[in-house]
């Protein structure tokens, strides 16, 4: 390393001789203590008397944040400078870094879920823009769907197909361009004046020429299925579309009577051994959904499971699992249940039975079953489980996914008299429940089917599923669809999910059990607002046709024209005047020449998920960046879609919690929440936020959550980052200051610094590593720890308090001046730029105080790796050189606590306290503080500064039982009116020491 001896002997030349360095015998290991004294506080016309002769700091850098004026201002410099364009063209020809922005959807004010999700974007890009990367960042909206529809048609209902796409489309659009605003003043960086728009005519174009390629690969259909439908909505939702919300129902026992003719001679034998003699003998069916009983088309039990017949009052016999019998005699109704006998499952799956609701209600006398009326099998079923029940489900493939399937499987019908409003539709049996909804029909059967059905006492806390968009309860009914097989898709996207990063690693889990419990999805929603599925359907024989020539000429149409082309096509003829359907064209099936237009639009995912093949259809995108929901929804649909396609999706899939409020709420924009005052911060609207906070403070409170989790933003949590906010600003201001009369010509080289401005830049070094490191990884919360742990321990309360001598005291052009404010300079740089991402208009600000350009258009600028450095690349010397930093850092943080304790100061103002530090001849210490005496030129001044004590002694001690001890001590003398360190009487002139008198008088 270099010496610079003349210099930082220089530093010490003109000091007390307040260090001395001895060695100590054994007999001399005690150290002589002195009492501490009371120091007198000084008077006040004592405290400013030598301010004239410091380096007071000085800043234009306000005290103040005053937020609101100077974000504007910033932003409009950045639109003025064209800030954007400037940064996308950025490190061209360096490697791409591509992150494909999930759209939100185009209705209401932005909330803080919308604010933390863009602005992590924001700073993701930021942070690879600023490591060398070529970065584009294209902004999207979801434009289509229900929301928007529901909302305009419940203003008017009146309105046409073309008028109500219209009225969409302008509604959509003024919350674009709302939306768009608030991004904006966020400070996210983006395309914002080419944002992709789902219901952009270009886009809607291209969603049909893909989809055409799906028809190609013979991956549409359409068919009846059971599917979840919301009756509010009146539409079908897909499965991923389907929120899961704890509630607490009603659950009943249900008897289905065994038909007698499927009676084995065995359970006979049981029957008419019975006393009381048998007046019926049932299944006993366990269910929550008692509204769906009607629709019963089979009954499941477990295979190779123990069942018995048992027996309740006068002549009521029925079959349960033996396993059920000791919970069943805990309720009221079989509280003199009796067992009389056990049969296996294999005994069972020979009987029928009877849908106790198929008869006349209330009916106690066994009935005659009419030919035309099912008889209900029993089917075994690995399905059926023992943890709850009686082992004996209710199947109806007509009102569950689940029920569908094994129905399908099972051959079974799929009987679904639901109609669009959720309620029984005319095809009903028993007729008494035509026109009713599902509530009002589980009470109706419960009143006219008293005797076969009883309610349990407590109710039942279980799943429903619901609308993820009006939150309203859903029903399953089997309807008409159009379905995207994905049978051999899956296959495909699961082996491609298997090379994707996923952040959190267990969410990758979550997202591979998404794509295997889908088999289908469906495409078709019963609205106008979205992209239409052009097919024909034949009005005779009902079968409907999608033509890959057709799709795409309708395609061509819509991107002059819009998707209001397909609503104002009223029949077939007009497709055939626009040239698109030939004259000729007919039913493959019947040969009929009627068709009816289909007017059923495609599913908004599905129209999203193409969004990476239509936008960044070359580009290899490397980040998708959603809330956890995604995994059923945008996630699942672009990996789907990509395969199909044959189209890399991503490499990786990111994913964070959702926002809560002060009381726990998840925040949406359906959210109602009142703001009582300016303290609040948990607002529906950003704006509103940002009236009270700043742009800052949001990006603040984005950058230290970790995402991975469900994300706060409560008062207290709001609260914290503004205070921390203020501190980074305040420490910024610090350093500033301390650079009025300082410019880059200025700067000391790096083996000429002092050590202690080598020791700091070390330290400042090795936090850069670890905060790329965070960034690198997308950890910002613990990069934001990081950093303000650094700017308060390492920086406020050592490099700042330990060089605050020469900072404020030494002479103005002194080297020891110029070689602290060449550390400040590095110091400062390199934190303005490390922070640029998180804080970007504070950086800003500061910035315009160093540099003329914008900040954002720099790369990081990465500390010099000092002890490497002046060591030239000796890695086992630099070793040893942060050895002694470590020592060192363990001495200081002893001192103050040691001197907190007895109240003679804290770390960073010790000037009070005067320390002997012993170590043990031939430790480890030993060998690093000789190589620290051997170095510096002038050991005294650097351990006092290091310190930041009055006075210090080392002794080396032959014998010890740990390697070193410091004892801290009140120093002697009186205090230096100017540099507040304390010196003998005989060093005082005019109330200030030798060292200051020397400064301010030669």
């Amino acid at each position: 390393m270099s010496n610079p001896t003349s210099r930082e002997a220089s530093v010490g030349s003109t000091v007390a001789d307040s260090l001395e360095i001895t060695p100590v015998s054994k007999t001399q290991k005690n150290v002589k203590k002195t009492k501490t004294k009371k120091i007198p506080k000084k008077k006040p016309d004592e405290l400013h008397r030598w301010d004239f002769s410091c380096n007071l700091p000085e800043t234009p850098f306000s005290k103040e944040a005053n937020s609101i004026a100077t974000e504007a201002r910033i932003l409009g410099m950045w639109q003025s400078q064209n800030l954007y364009q400037k940064m996308a063209e950025m490190n061209t020809g360096g490697p791409n870094f591509v992150l494909h922005d999930g759209p939100p959807f185009a209705n209401g004010n932005i909330h803080q879920g919308h604010a933390f999700n863009k602005i992590t974007k924001d700073m993701m890009c930021k942070v690879k823009r600023m490591q060398g990367y070529h970065v584009s960042f294209i902004p999207g909206w979801d434009c289509h769907g229900l929301p928007i529809e529901l909302k305009l048609k419940a203003s008017d209902d009146q309105m046409g197909r073309t008028q109500l796409i219209s009225s969409c489309r302008d509604y959509a659009s003024s919350w674009i361009q709302q939306q768009k605003e608030q991004f904006m003043k966020l400070g996210v960086k983006a395309d914002w004046s080419n944002p992709y728009l789902t219901m952009d005519p270009n886009y809607e174009s291209d969603v049909l020429n893909l989809f055409s390629r799906f028809v190609e690969k013979d991956l549409i259909s359409r068919k009846a299925k059971t599917t979840p439908w919301c009756p509010s909505c009146e539409t079908v939702l897909a499965i991923a579309e389907i929120q899961y919300q704890t509630v607490q129902v009603d659950s009943h026992f249900v008897l289905f009577p065994i038909l007698p003719s499927s009676i084995s001679p065995s359970l006979q034998s049981i029957i008419s051994a019975s006393d009381p003699p048998c007046i019926e003998i049932s299944f006993l069916v366990w269910t929550t959904a008692l509204w769906s009983v009607p629709m019963n088309r089979a009954l499941l039990i477990r295979p190779k499971t123990q069942y018995c017949v048992v027996q309740v009052g006068s002549g009521r016999m029925f079959i349960t699992s033996f396993k059920s019998v000791q919970d069943l005699v805990q309720l009221e109704p079989f509280f003199n249940l009796k067992i009389l006998a056990t049969l296996d499952s294999k005994d069972l799956v020979d009987l029928c039975a009877i849908n106790p609701v198929s008869f006349e209600p209330d009916s106690t006398k066994f009935p005659t079953v009419p030919k035309d009326l099912p008889t209900v099998p029993i089917l075994e079923d690995d399905a059926v489980t023992l943890s709850e029940g009686t082992a004996i489900l209710h199947l109806a493939p007509g009102c569950g996914h689940k029920d569908y399937l094994i129905g399908i499987q099972r051959n079974l019908q799929v009987y679904s008299p639901i109609d669009h409003r959720g309620k029984y539709d005319n095809d009903i049996m028993p007729q008494g429940l035509t026109g009713m909804s599902m509530e009002e029909g589980q009470n109706w059967i419960v009143q006219n089917y008293a005797s076969r059905i009883f309610k349990r006492d407590l109710p039942w806390e279980h799943l429903e599923p619901h609308c993820w968009r009006c939150q309203e309860k859903l029903v399953f009914r089997s309807t008409l669809q159009w379905f995207f097989n994905l049978k051999n898709v899956n296959e495909i996207s699961q082996k491609r999910a298997e090379k994707i990063n996923f952040l959190p690693k267990q969410s990758k889990s979550v997202f591979l059990n998404v794509l295997k419990s889908r088999d289908d999805w469906c495409l078709s929603r019963q609205r106008i607002w979205g992209v239409p599925i052009p097919a024909l359907t034949c009005q005779r024989c009902q079968v409907s046709t999608l033509q890959v020539e057709i799709i795409r000429g309708v395609a061509e149409k819509i991107r002059r024209e819009g998707i209001e082309f397909w609503a104002r096509m009223e029949d077939v003829s007009d497709l055939q005047r626009e040239g698109i359907v030939t004259s000729d064209f007919t039913c493959q099936k019947c040969q009929c020449q009627d068709f009816k237009l289909e007017r059923d639009i495609l599913d908004v995912w599905f129209v999203s998920g193409l969004s990476k093949c239509i936008v960044l259809p070359d580009s290899e995108v490397d980040v998708y960046l959603e809330g956890k929901d995604q995994h059923r929804g945008w996630f699942s649909s672009s990996l789907l879609c990509s395969s199909v396609l044959e189209k890399n999706c991503t490499k990786s899939f990111l994913t964070h919690g959702f926002c809560y409020d002060n009381n726990g709420e998840k925040i949406s924009k359906s959210s109602t929440l009142n703001v009582k005052s300016k303290m609040s911060t948990t607002l529906l609207n950003v704006n509103q936020a940002m009236e009270y906070r700043s742009a800052d403070v949001l990006r603040l409170w984005a950058a230290s959550i970790p995402f991975q989790g469900d994300i706060s933003h409560s008062d207290f949590v709001m609260r914290t980052v503004r205070h921390d906010y203020m501190k980074i600003r305040k420490t910024f201001r610090t350093l500033l200051g301390h650079l009025y009369d300082f410019s880059p010509a200025d700067l000391i080289p790096i083996s000429q610094l002092l050590h202690l401005d080598q020791f700091t830049l070390q330290t400042l070094h090795n936090f850069y590593v670890k905060v790329v490191k965070c960034y690198n990884s997308w950890d910002f919360s613990t990069a934001t720890k990081l950093i303000i742990s650094y700017l308060k321990e390492d920086l406020r309360c050592f490099f700042l308090d330990a060089g605050k001598f020469r900072l404020y005291h030494s002479k103005p052009r002194s080297f020891e001046r110029r070689s602290a404010q060449s550390c400040v300079w590095i110091i400062l740089e390199t934190m303005v730029h490390l922070l640029a991402p998180i804080l970007s208009f504070l950086v800003e600000e500061v910035w315009e105080c160093l540099g003329t350009d914008s900040i954002h258009l720099h790369q990081f600028v990465a500390p010099p790796n000092v002890f490497l450095e002046t060591c030239q690349s000796d890695v086992k010397k630099a070793s040893e050189k942060h050895k002694l930093v470590s020592t060192l850092e363990k001495m200081r943080n002893f001192v103050g606590r040691e001197a907190a304790k007895k109240d003679i100061g804290h770390l960073g103002n010790l000037f009070r306290a005067k320390i002997v530090i012993s170590i043990q001849k031939g430790s480890d210490c030993h060998g690093v503080m000789q190589q620290l005496v051997d170095e510096v030129a002038h050991i005294e001044e650097f351990l006092l500064e290091y310190f930041t004590v009055s006075g210090c002694q080392i002794a080396w001690v032959d014998e010890m039982t740990e390697a070193w001890k410091i004892e801290v001590e009140s120093a002697d003398g009186i205090e230096c009116q100017r540099c507040w360190r304390f010196a003998s009487q005989d060093e005082m002139k005019e109330g200030i020491c030798s060292r200051c008198h020397s400064i301010v008088f030669e």
